[in-house]
């Protein structure tokens, strides 16, 4: 993974961060304090004055035990200076004195990059083109006085790219492929349609061009308005090798290089909204792109900032789409973000809003937009008779279901008590409504938790000491065990044996971080030990064979006569001699 360089090795990223001090790395920028064999400090992710943001040396890990952030030290420059991953890796590097070694990739891997890179010229071509119509094109004056007419400056156009696509079915097809660009290309960067016959020509005509920017700043697509009236008003790209909407919003690039002080993400849904927040020093909004937000998005921009605002119309439609934001809202929230909700009054968008009434109007309404919280209940409330038994019950099963897709976090348990309060019901009988959330993490240092199992004991004394499980032996009962811990287990271990460079917990996270379970590791890092270093071999080994124990040949027969199952001769003659 890299800028188009090509790969950088796992083998040097493990490296690097093993000889990263992440104490060091940490306090440079956070000032740390000691505070037994960890070091402590106020989280700088969220506001607190108790300290609970812990940096373990040994494990090269942090975490916070007020909001749940954790990480190796590249998860903390990426969150802390908002980097990307390879921006993190380059940074890290060039504190340790390293080069950033990238490799070449396969000739199926470069022909990929070769053809995204051919889409991005193709795309930065036709956004040069768009902008230079707004100037020359026959046509320019009626696009000049709709920006106009609309507020927008020119030093609007210039810092979001905003062009003009002219009248005509071929002006872009006839422009590029002068400078030798394939058709083929520029139908497979959405630039181009194509009819029932197989004739090609411009997919944007007559439109106000906006360019759709990815992170790093290339043009990936484009939204295109409507000059007069017709259908539609917005025209977007179709999906292409570079351009995938639900990963993507419009003005993130933006907002990143211009606005570097805010306290929330405003998330509007015209082109044409964020380009005059912008105008009136508003900065911190970006726009979905022709579809409803997902999760992805949300997850992206939760990574920007602990607050996002989605800001919509009060009609029907914007509040359609504002349930729908909610519900693409509870499964990516973690503790320390918020999600909040604005419906501005009807016939209104943040266009006309802020261009009637003002920036400090406008941002006053930012302030206080809903919590989460308050729109659940009240919409929920709001679809049923809360007078009668079968509306609160329907109340329950609305809220509850949202409420449980959540993750273990204290909002979490603050919306399952609200939610037991608002329907009058027992918290005996809660449960059946939504789960009783469990604390991932501890405040206090423990050997074990009652609560954990043998193999989460065991990955707890792994992730203190990876170097454990180099010599375990008899490993093959956990590959085969139908416990699906068991298995998970046999893989951490099986890693450690077979990269020699995984020797702290914050290689072994990164090293599972892509894997579904990933964050069950990265939750039992968290947990304290404090077994003396020379009783944790001994502890490890012990826990071992109680978890073989529990796998014996034995227990299975007994499980299978418990169940009625067949059993085999050799299992009978097991049953007889035990």
């Amino acid at each position: 993974m890299s800028k188009g360089k090509g790969f950088i090795p796992r083998e040097f990223i493990d490296m690097l961060i093993a000889r990263a001090d992440i104490v060091s790395v940490i306090n440079q920028r956070v000032p740390l304090k000691r505070a037994g064999s960890n070091y402590k400090a106020c989280c700088p992710f969220h506001d607190e004055k108790t300290p609970s943001f812990t940096v373990s040396e040994p494990k090269q890990f942090y975490y916070c035990f007020g909001c749940n952030a954790s990480g190796s030290v590249l998860d903390f420059l990426m969150n802390y200076e908002r980097l990307e991953f390879v921006e993190a890796i380059e940074a890290l590097a060039q504190i340790e004195g390293l080069e950033v070694p990238y490799e070449s990739r396969s000739k199926q891997s470069e022909a990929a990059i070769k053809r995204q890179k051919n889409l991005l010229e193709v795309m930065s071509m036709a956004e040069a083109f768009y902008r230079q119509q707004l100037r020359i094109s026959s046509d320019k004056e009626r696009a000049v006085n709709y920006l106009q007419k609309r507020g927008i400056t020119g030093d609007d156009a210039k810092k979001f790219g905003i062009g003009f696509a002219p009248e005509g079915w071929n002006g872009l097809l006839t422009e590029l492929t002068k400078h030798d660009i394939p058709e083929n290309e520029l139908l497979e960067a959405g630039l181009l349609s194509e009819s029932d016959n197989h004739r090609r020509y411009d997919r944007f005509r007559d439109r106000i061009m906006f360019p759709i920017r990815n992170r790093k700043g290339d043009t990936i697509g484009f939204g295109g308005r409507i000059l007069d009236q017709g259908e539609p008003k917005y025209l977007n790209s179709p999906e292409t090798p570079i351009f995938k909407k639900g990963e993507e919003v419009y003005g993130l690039y933006e907002l990143r290089k211009y606005c570097r002080d805010y306290n929330e993400i405003i998330v509007v849904e015209g082109y044409m909204d964020v380009v005059m927040l912008s105008h009136y020093g508003i900065g911190n909004s970006v726009a979905t792109l022709g579809t409803a937000i997902g999760h992805r998005q949300i997850e992206l921009l939760l990574r920007y900032t602990s607050r996002i605002v989605f800001c919509f119309d009060g009609d029907r439609a914007g509040r359609g789409a504002a349930h729908k934001a909610m519900d693409e809202s509870f499964s990516v929230l973690t503790a320390g973000k918020e999600v909040s909700f604005l419906f501005l009054p009807e016939g209104e968008d943040p266009d006309s809003y802020v261009q009637a009434h003002g920036k400090e109007a406008f941002q006053n309404l930012v302030k206080n937009a809903a919590p989460l919280s308050q729109f659940l209940f009240e919409a929920a409330e709001s679809d049923v008779n809360m007078n009668s038994f079968e509306g609160r019950s329907q109340f329950l099963e609305i809220a509850g279901e949202k409420i449980n897709s959540m993750r273990d976090i204290p909002l979490r348990d603050f919306l399952r008590a609200e939610l037991g309060r608002r329907a009058n019901l027992a918290e005996s009988l809660l449960n059946r409504y939504v789960k009783e959330g469990r604390s991932t993490t501890s405040r206090r240092k423990v050997n074990f938790s009652s609560g954990q199992s043998l193999v989460e004991r065991i990955l707890i004394l792994l992730l203190s000491k990876p170097a454990l499980a180099r010599d375990l032996q008899g490993l093959h009962f956990l590959l085969e065990s139908e416990d699906r811990q068991q298995n998970l287990l046999y893989e951490v271990i099986a890693a450690i044996k077979d990269y020699q460079n995984l020797a702290t917990a914050a290689q072994l996270i990164r090293h599972f971080e892509e894997e579904p379970w990933g964050q069950w590791l990265r939750n039992l890092a968290m947990q304290e030990l404090i077994i003396d270093e020379e009783l944790q071999e001994g502890e490890l080994k012990d826990l071992m064979q109680q978890l073989a124990k529990g796998e014996s040949p034995l227990k299975k027969v007994l499980a299978k006569l418990q169940n009625n199952e067949p059993l085999t001769e050799d299992e009978l003659m097991l049953l007889r001699h035990s």
